[in-house]
């Protein structure tokens, strides 16, 4: 492209001869064959093929408008696409932000541990029970990485990731020295919240609640 800006009639050739190839993928919705193709067809008006008369270069001149115009209209659909491709994802990932919440949040109590254990057994006490690979590191079932617990974790950063997205739930200086989940996500682990089944109880100076017995 640059020969040919500097008026070099060899490349200009070449280059017009890639025109077809170019205006296809323009057509396919290639963003930067659309870019090209307006610089290339720029330039070839200015120097039209030789043996040309001055009516075929005043066609030559309509035609490249025209040729403007349709890139224009690629370049305008080209956006729409872009526009609601960008949508699309963002709409994704407020489905995902919907099921896991990241970082996750004591507040909100909808943190779940199935959200970040590993595919592992359970024993009779459902305890998960960890295993190791040929090599003795720490794998589940589906071969991911898992710390002693049996969270997910990222092999690098050795904090505990979950399962929908590998995207980082609790740093590793935030966990034990056995790896255990920090409070009260490691208590609090099924996204439960006791205050939906508690009565409406008074309490005494102790913070007991007061249970009354029905006479009976």
């Amino acid at each position: 492209m640059k020969r040919g800006l500097q008026g070099d009639k060899n490349a200009i050739n070449a280059l017009r001869k890639l025109r077809p190839a170019l205006d296809q993928r323009a057509k396919d919705g290639d963003a930067e064959a659309v870019r090209r193709l307006k610089r290339l067809d720029d330039l070839l008006k200015q120097y039209p093929e030789s043996g040309s008369n001055d009516a075929d270069s005043r066609a030559a001149k309509e035609d490249g408008a025209k040729g403007v115009s349709v890139i224009d209209d690629n370049q305008s659909d080209l956006s729409l696409m872009m526009v609601k491709s960008s949508a699309l994802q963002n709409f994704g990932k407020q489905a995902e932000q919907q099921l896991v919440e990241v970082p996750p949040s004591a507040a909100s109590r909808r943190f779940n541990e199935c959200d970040v254990i590993g595919n592992l057994d359970r024993d009779e006490k459902g305890n998960v029970v960890t295993q190791e690979d040929g090599s003795g590191n720490l794998k589940d079932k589906d071969g991911f990485a898992t710390n002693e617990r049996g969270y997910l974790v990222d092999p690098k950063t050795g904090g505990v990731i979950n399962n929908l997205n590998n995207q980082q739930m609790f740093g590793k200086h935030d966990l034990d020295d056995r790896g255990e989940l920090p409070a009260p996500f490691n208590v609090e682990k099924h996204n439960f919240n006791p205050h939906e089944v508690r009565g409406d109880f008074d309490f005494d100076r102790n913070g007991k609640a007061r249970v009354l017995k029905t006479a009976g």
